[in-house]
């Protein structure tokens, strides 16, 4: 049997690849036979054989498949001596250096300019600068460094598998060293022997020893840990080598049955034998993580980073070197340490005592450095999204354990060194990573890392002291302005879709943020005062916050009143009028969200009157309509409070009176394309719910639709094919008032479409509303699938999970609107189509849904009531509900908020007032 090479032939197939053991089994073809642990037929030697190419990919795939970590599966068989032959056949075989960092990128006439500018003050030669090129910089031509890079199938294609392999074993050591410190004993001599290896072949980056002190005043720096302590970790590396070489002669010569003799180290009949003092697991893996950060595995070591944070009985926490150092190295003396001075005290497992004398015991066991955990937080915002298409970090895939990194040093009240979590909020969102409007959940999660009122000052590593290790960094510190603009971007985007839940949860998350703030504010304020009494000036002291308002936005919600009018109107909509009432007559000690200004305002006007008519507050409503009217501040009057007077008195049932201002508003110059549609989509549903015909609305609508009213035929168009959709009566109606044309165009905003769906739903019943939604969604008509869950919430983006970059939302096929309808009818008029086709394109929202939802849920609880089928099931189990709950899932609810929404809780939110 020839052997088989190549990794699509090495990988177990189905259900095999879910145990780790058919893997390991693959991945021992490449280990010598004395070595392997599965027997294997002798038929089946050759099969089993793999490339160090396969070996790498192999490891590598199973832990992307499989979540298989197969290093780390030899080291808990204690199988060590396998795992080091193993490491460093494929290091030898695989391993040439960083392939990116020797790639040469191809070279312009522009190449030897200089610096921008001095290409900027006077014009260039292009032909003098390919002249003066040299043949070796002709030489690389774009197609040369194009066929020669990593990410080619060329020849450097395996110098960039030997660099994927190190990551791997990188990640699988730093889990071994995990693993070990939960045995409670000395470090375990494999993984020495691993790092040794990963040293002698030169893959430890040489930088990790040094110390710099720091040069720029806005980022972090490496402390000085692993300078102090690299000759103990060269000398602990070296004796594990000797070590391992001694118990393998010792073993060999067992084997063959001699005796065994091992010249090491020590002078032959020695019976002393130097030992240098174990350095405890802690270093070990700090060594791992600042390896992987300077030699470019930063994902590699953010796995190993989230492995610690998420480790439990016992925990580990952070620790920071430098506070621990301080008494040893004194602030200005960094640049000039006196390392012979310095007797480092964490290299063994003994207690430690503090250097200045007191005898308080150091714990560092289980920690981790915060300026290991900040590099990677700096390094891994770094990278979202960076490259062309999918390339670089993203955003989805390091939210977590940003958030999980926050609590973990929170947990001991340690922030980032030299920035702050606003800081990173800010760099995530300028990635161009996120649309917020298309993704608000994803953005949500982003807004979750932002810090409270002093949070990142008063933590224990905060830059406070102007010292050459912990700068006060002129580094934009408080991004409490850029977070509650994104919070109200996110706010808006929800109520846009129509999704209460996701708005009601942003604005609780935004009131929490805003109160907490304020209590932490008030508490600076008084600890001040209290410092200020201490030392006697009590009576100077300022009677103001440390941070005034205009400096710190988020002690404030500052919602405007383009958010908080539809808010109000989707409060409306779902019928959650406790919340509402509060939102307009809190009794706060701020006042309420929407105060008495509102009422005046032209803008939010409409939203408080439909409001107010929805919750029958008739004495509220009539008041604020004798407001406007009389209030010479008001001014005109908008057409939008106009239509939500008509909308009220329809609610009331003052049809008479609503008909009044119908005309001028249609035929006003001041009346958007939106505002008419929606006045005859009002007149529509009155004409629907009443079911009345010859009546005084019947007849409004009949001559909007012949046009007496000056409204744009492709309007008039766009919402007699609705019309025509519900049922044959309505069919003939718009036949006998208007002329229909055999091409329609649809274009209907769906605020106004939703209007007219309301109205069929209650004349109809669910099931027609249904059919409606269905004839002009293909995306509504073809729901026969749960929702798929991804980062993004939104149905109109490109589907990259953890990723929704700004304008990559296109319209889906799912929106276009395409079907005819038959005209031929009792009272059709003989020069109408026999036919009309409908193209255009509709994206229902969640509040079309939710106008079926509610009406099938009135209809169960009729049916319950009434005793007309037995066993009907309120909510899930229904199958007009169960298709609500999964266009809810696929237009970006969650599955909770779909549970919600159905059990009807929305209509008791509410906030407790203090």
């Amino acid at each position: 049997m020839s052997p088989i090479s190549g990794l699509a032939q090495s990988l177990p197939k189905g259900k095999e690849g879910t145990d780790i053991e058919p893997w390991l089994r693959r991945l021992e073809g490449i280990l010598p036979p004395e070595l392997r642990k599965f027997s294997t037929p002798e038929k089946d030697s050759d099969a089993i054989r793999i490339t160090p190419l396969d070996a790498a990919g192999l490891i590598s795939e199973a832990r992307r498949i499989r979540g298989h970590d197969l290093l780390l599966s030899f080291a808990q068989a204690n199988r060590w001596r396998e795992l080091v032959w193993l490491v460093t056949h494929l290091i030898d075989d695989l391993w040439r250096g960083n392939p990116i960092n020797a790639w040469d990128p191809p070279l312009s006439p522009l190449s030897h300019i200089g610096s921008l500018e001095k290409f900027a003050r006077k014009p260039y030669n292009l032909n003098t600068s390919k002249a003066n090129l040299t043949q070796a910089d002709h030489s690389r031509s774009i197609d040369l460094s194009v066929t020669d890079h990593p990410l080619t199938d060329g020849p450097v294609r395996r110098q960039l598998a030997g660099h994927q392999l190190l990551g791997q074993i990188w990640q699988s050591l730093g889990s071994m060293i995990i693993e070990d410190k939960s045995h409670e004993q000395n470090v375990q001599t494999g993984i020495l022997e691993v790092i040794a290896v990963l040293h002698s072949r030169g893959v430890m980056p040489d930088s990790i020893y040094s110390y710099t002190p720091l040069r720029s005043s806005v980022a972090g720096t490496q402390p000085p840990t692993l300078h102090i302590l690299s000759s103990q970790i060269l000398t602990t590396l070296s004796d594990a080598v000797w070590k391992a070489r001694e118990a393998s002669a010792v073993e060999e010569a067992h084997r063959k049955g001699r005796p065994a003799v091992f010249m090491g180290p020590e002078l032959p009949g020695s019976n002393y034998r130097v030992r240098v003092a174990g350095i405890r697991h802690e270093i070990w893996l700090e060594l791992v993580l600042w390896s992987c950060l300077h030699g470019g595995w930063i994902r590699q070591g953010a796995a190993i980073l989230s492995e610690v944070v998420m480790q439990q009985r016992p925990t580990w926490s952070p620790l920071s070197w430098r506070e621990v150092m301080e008494p040893l190295v004194k602030p200005g003396e960094e640049a000039d340490i006196d390392w012979a001075r310095i007797n480092y005290q964490f290299n063994t497992g003994a207690e430690a005592r503090d250097v200045n004398g007191k005898d308080k015991p150091v714990n560092v066991e289980r920690t981790i450095s915060s300026e290991v955990i900040s590099a990677y937080v700096e390094s891994l915002v770094n990278q979202v999204s960076v490259g062309v298409g999918e390339r670089g970090v993203q955003v989805g895939s390091i939210i977590d354990l940003l958030k999980r990194t926050k609590n973990f040093l929170k947990r001991g009240n340690f922030g980032l060194e030299s920035t702050s979590w606003d800081a990173m909020v800010q760099r995530i969102l300028e990635s161009e990573s996120i649309d917020v409007e298309s993704a608000p959940g994803l953005t949500e999660r982003v807004l979750d890392l932002s810090s409270a009122y002093g949070e990142d000052e008063s933590t224990q590593n905060s830059p406070t002291r102007d010292e050459a290790w912990r700068p006060l960094a002129p580094y934009l510190v408080d991004g409490s302005a850029i977070t509650l603009g994104v919070t109200h971007r996110v706010l808006k985007a929800y109520i846009k879709r129509g999704d209460f839940a996701g708005a009601f949860r942003t604005f609780m998350a935004l009131q929490a943020r805003t109160d907490e703030n304020k209590k932490r504010s008030i508490a600076a304020f008084f600890r001040q005062i209290k410092l200020e009494s201490r030392g006697g000036t009590s009576s100077k002291v300022d009677f103001s916050s440390p941070q005034p308002p205009a400096s710190y936005p988020g002690l404030f919600t500052m919602l405007p009143v383009s958010v908080l009018a539809p808010f109000l109107d989707l409060i409306t909509e779902v019928g959650a009028f406790n919340f509402g009432k509060w939102l307009l007559a809190s009794h706060d000690v701020d006042g309420p969200v929407i105060g008495p200004y509102a009422y005046r305002d032209p803008d939010m006007a409409p939203a408080i009157i439909r409001f107010l008519a929805a919750a029958n507050n008739e004495e509220l409503l009539g008041q604020m309509l004798q407001r406007l009217q009389t209030d010479p501040a008001t001014g005109t009057l908008p057409a939008s409070v106009f239509i939500a007077i008509l909308e009220s008195q329809f609610r009331l049932g003052n049809s008479a009176a609503a008909l009044g201002p119908v005309d001028n508003l249609l035929r006003s110059e001041r009346t958007t394309k939106e505002e008419v549609q929606m006045v005859i989509a009002l007149l529509a549903r009155e004409v629907l719910e009443s079911g009345e015909e010859s009546s005084a609305i019947q007849s409004k609508l009949e001559g909007v639709l012949q046009g007496n009213t000056g409204t744009a035929a492709y309007i008039r168009s766009s919402i007699a094919v609705v019309l025509m959709s519900i049922d044959d009566d309505m069919k003939n109606f718009c036949l006998a008032s208007m002329f229909v044309p055999q091409n329609v165009k649809f274009s209907i905003a769906t605020k106004a479409f939703n209007t007219m769906l309301m109205g069929c739903a209650k004349r109809h019943g669910s099931s027609a509303a249904r059919d409606l939604l269905c004839q002009f969604s293909p995306m509504a008509s073809r729901l026969g699938f749960e929702g798929k869950e991804t980062d993004e919430d939104f149905p109109g983006i490109v589907r990259v999970v953890g990723r929704v970059r700004p304008e990559s939302v296109a319209p889906r096929n799912d929106s276009r609107t395409d079907f005819t309808i038959s005209t031929i009818a009792e009272q059709a008029s003989p020069r109408q189509p026999s036919e009309v086709s409908v193209t255009g394109r509709f994206m229902p929202d969640i509040s079309s849904v939710r106008i079926i939802l509610s009406q099938r849920l009135k209809e169960i609880k009729e049916m319950q009531t009434s005793n007309m089928q037995d066993g009907a099931q309120f909510g899930f189990g229904d199958a007009i509900v169960e298709w609500c709950a999964s266009f809810f899932k696929a237009l970006g609810m969650r599955a909770k908020d779909v549970e919600q929404e159905i059990e009807g809780r929305f209509t008791q939110a509410r906030i407790e007032e203090e």
